[in-house]
C-alpha cells in the first residue's frame, strides 16, 4: 500500500477548515463579543484549510516525484530465496469426546 500520511491528514483539515470557514461567515455576529469581536471561527478556519492544502500538495508532489521501477521475477525470487522459515510444529488431532 503506498498511501502518504500527508494525504487523509490534509483532507480532513481541509473538510474541518472548510465547515468552519463557512460557520465564521455565516454564523451570529452577537456570538463572537466574548473573544473581543474577533471572528475565531473564520480565522480559524482558513488557517486550518491553508495547512490542509500545504499537507495535500506536500503528498501527491512528493507521491509524484516516486517512480514506480518495474521488478524482475529473478529479483523476487533471489529475495524469497534468502529467507528462512523454522518449520511448523506438527499438532495432534482433537479428541471429540461424546
Amino acid at each position: 500500500m503506498d498511501l502518504d500520511l500527508r494525504v487523509p491528514i490534509g483532507l480532513f483539515f481541509v473538510v474541518v477548515g472548510l465547515i468552519m470557514a463557512i460557520f465564521g461567515l455565516t454564523g451570529d455576529p452577537a456570538i463572537y463579543q466574548k473573544s473581543l469581536g474577533i471572528n475565531v471561527n473564520l480565522d480559524w478556519g482558513i488557517v486550518e484549510l491553508v495547512f490542509g492544502a500545504l499537507m495535500l500538495t506536500f503528498g501527491f508532489r512528493h507521491h509524484a516525484k516516486q517512480p514506480i521501477a518495474p521488478v524482475s521475477p529473478a529479483k523476487v525470487a533471489t529475495v524469497r530465496s534468502d529467507i528462512t522459515l523454522p518449520p511448523i510444529p506438527k499438532q495432534k488431532p482433537p479428541v471429540a469426546h461424546g
